[in-house]
């Protein structure tokens, strides 16, 4: 998603969330699906449970202490589940009452806290949306393309600013770019969308929207015949090259060159790791080694 048009034609009447929701789910490549995660919110609320478990804690431990300076009933109870199910039916055994109950406390806030951390951990681990999805999703949700008179957020109330920029960093997408996308493919995304832009036409209230996406898959194929045009360009160009050179240490000082322009093509291009890195490079060097030592690359010599 890149961008936006509107044209003053008749649609179908979808005005609020309708109209929200239409637009983000027009997109094929889902980048539309951004929404608030509510940072703050999810952080105090852990700080709640964490505090509310800290006081079930101490209160443990209380009767942890008490059972260690009780009688042998006590420590029969603090030792076996059996015994503590057993005074636990006796109405008046208030200290075995006590203690079933803190367990059953400490159970039900102990599963809401993890599944709370879990949740918040898989939250904090989606992307924010890239500048193009986000200046697109706030034109819209503004209206930006209508006249003055009609430039109004979709949604009122309490909503009407969930999109604006004091936000921004709180915004998340659900269907973002990978985090171990190469850098070519982020290049692209960043600095030429227009190259790779699919317009669709959707009917929305007051209009009829043209909504710009990205297209992932011209981006992919772009990326692939780029990769697939400079690692040949690499491998036969440097070939090529050496073909024609009779002197050993132009040789050698070729070599070095061309591994290196390789290297940097590898780690500009690519997100390889470091040690994916050394093997294609090792490889790479081996190719045009043993071109070198092989009689191929003295072509020239032995004919003349």
């Amino acid at each position: 998603m890149v961008d936006s048009e509107r044209n003053e034609q008749p649609g179908s009447e979808l005005v609020g969330h309708a109209s929200v929701a239409r637009f983000i789910a027009s997109d094929r490549e889902h980048s539309g699906f951004v929404y608030r995660q509510y940072r703050e919110i999810a952080a105090r609320n852990l700080l709640y449970l964490q505090s509310e478990l800290r006081v079930l804690e101490i209160r443990q431990r209380e009767l942890d202490r008490e059972d260690a300076v009780g009688d042998l009933k006590d420590y029969e109870m603090a030792m076996d589940m059996e015994v503590l199910a057993e005074r636990v039916l006796d109405p008046n055994d208030g200290r075995a009452q006590r203690r079933v109950k803190l367990e059953y406390q400490i159970k039900e806030k102990l599963k809401d806290y993890q599944e709370m951390l879990i949740r918040t951990k898989a939250v904090l681990q989606l992307r924010r949306p890239t500048k193009q999805v986000y200046e697109a999703f706030r034109s819209d949700f503004n209206n930006s393309h209508q006249s003055q008179s009609k430039q109004f957020p979709k949604l009122s109330g309490a909503s009407f600013d969930l999109y604006e920029e004091e936000h921004i960093n709180d915004l998340v997408s659900l269907c973002s770019p990978s985090l171990d996308e190469d850098r070519l493919t982020t290049w692209l995304r960043h600095h030429c969308p227009k190259l790779f832009m699919r317009r669709e036409k959707h009917a929305y209230a007051r209009g009829r929207s043209y909504v710009a996406s990205l297209s992932e898959r011209r981006l992919q194929i772009c990326v692939a015949s780029i990769n697939i045009i400079l690692a040949a360009a690499m491998l036969f160009g440097a070939i090529y090259n050496l073909y024609y050179v009779d002197n050993d240490k132009t040789k050698l000082g070729l070599i070095a060159a061309y591994t290196v322009a390789f290297a940097f093509c590898v780690g500009v291009l690519t997100n390889a790791r470091r040690s994916e890195m050394f093997g294609a490079c090792a490889a790479y060097s081996a190719v045009l080694v043993v071109f070198v030592s092989g009689n191929l690359g003295y072509g020239i010599t032995s004919n003349a």
